[in-house]
């Protein structure tokens, strides 16, 4: 089955149609599940504004949309906006915490290949409780997940915040994307692709990537700006848990310490590059981003904390306007006009810092490397500076 050009928008529950059922509360948007040999495929799909509005939220997986039981889900081109918990729910007591994962979408045992495709503003709130899978904005869970690619895709301005109560404990286990998949499943590749600018508070959770179980290969990406909360207590981009692994090279990652790995599990780096500044085109989103996170107590009586984005007034920043291009002096041509748009004296430490694995898609001059992140090894990757003589006449 194949789905063109179709947008699922502001599918919501509320208070009145809430349903503590976790068979009932999948799939705000869309709701699939095949029968294991299906093929789901989406070309220039809108998941935007499926999200709950209600003080009880025990369950909720897969807001944007919930995919089961499918040999592929292939999603080319799509955007996953605004889904999740609604930003007004954010300082609500909560009754339980169980089972909120997949802000924008859950995965379970489906392969998912997801190419050129944007997480954007997406909000969740964490479980309380170690046994259930990772509150993420991206879930993949399930053995046949395992095999997943990720390649050109942007997360941007999500959140995971704390609830509202501490009857169930210290949030735990949360993350843009979590992999839990198996030792024995192949591993979830993510090539090309940029995290920037999203927020975590809870522990044992990375605000970027979270490999619960499974395996990752991490190449060419770019992990920055990442916000956590009083709680986190581990790497802030990536993190490895114990009997999982991870490969993870040519990516830009904004501090050293922010790629870990828990006694038991495995993780490689090569040719990565710390503590440097992608220089991206577009700065409102972190200025925005730095404006609106707030610290609050739980309510008027509490002491404890919970850090969030104040998204009340986030959301009023029109997210189509991010631009994740990095800057050199030879420029980039604008996916929408075609233009020619150059930065004088200005670089990124992304370009050209890629691996190449492949056919090289970007325009010249390229220097036959491939640059990092989300326009990395496309048209519209950021050309490289050409080098020699300069002749001036006077």
């Amino acid at each position: 089955m194949e789905f063109r050009d179709c947008q699922f928008l502001d599918c919501a529950k509320s208070k009145e149609n809430f349903v503590g059922d976790p068979e009932v509360n999948k799939g705000l948007g869309g709701y699939f599940v095949g029968n294991g040999t299906s093929e789901l495929i989406f070309s220039n799909c809108v998941f935007r504004g499926n999200r709950v509005f209600n003080s009880q939220l025990k369950y909720i997986r897969g807001a944007g949309a919930y995919f089961a039981n499918y040999a592929q889900v292939v999603m080319n081109d799509c955007i996953f906006a605004h889904n999740g918990v609604s930003f007004t729910s954010q300082g609500k007591n909560l009754t339980f915490q169980e089972y909120k994962d997949g802000g924008a979408f859950s995965a379970e045992n489906s392969k998912i290949v997801a190419n050129r495709c944007q997480f954007l503003a997406n909000n969740l709130l964490s479980n309380n409780n170690g046994n259930f899978l990772p509150s993420s904005i991206v879930m993949l869970n399930g053995s046949v997940c395992g095999g997943s690619v990720f390649t050109n895709c942007l997360w941007a301005g999500n959140q995971v915040s704390k609830c509202n109560t501490d009857s169930y404990g210290i949030p735990n286990n949360a993350g843009m994307l979590s992999i839990t998949t198996s030792a024995a499943a192949d591993p979830v590749d993510v090539v090309n692709c940029t995290y920037y600018c999203n927020l975590v508070d809870a522990q044992n959770s990375p605000v970027s990537i979270n490999v619960f179980a499974g395996k990752l290969n991490a190449v060419n990406s770019i992990f920055y700006g990442a916000v956590t909360g009083i709680y986190q207590n581990v790497a802030k981009q990536i993190y490895v848990h114990s009997g999982a692994s991870a490969d993870i090279s040519n990516c830009l990652i904004e501090e050293d310490e922010d790629v870990g790995c828990e006694n038991g599990g495995t993780l490689v780096m090569n040719d990565c590059l710390f503590n440097q500044d992608p220089n991206f085109v577009g700065t409102e989103l972190w200025n925005c981003l730095n404006r609106r996170i707030s610290v609050s107590n739980y309510s008027n009586t509490d002491t404890r904390k919970k850090t969030y984005i104040n998204h009340d007034n986030f959301a009023i920043y029109d997210m189509t306007n991010l631009n994740v291009h990095v800057k050199s002096s030879a420029g980039y041509y604008d996916e929408n006009t075609g233009e020619l748009v150059t930065f004088r004296r200005e670089s990124s430490p992304a370009v050209d810092a890629g691996k190449k694995l492949g056919e090289i898609k970007e325009r010249e001059p390229h220097g036959n490397k491939v640059n990092l992140g989300f326009y990395g090894n496309t048209p519209w990757a950021t050309l490289s500076a050409r080098h020699g003589l300069s002749v001036i006449v006077r």
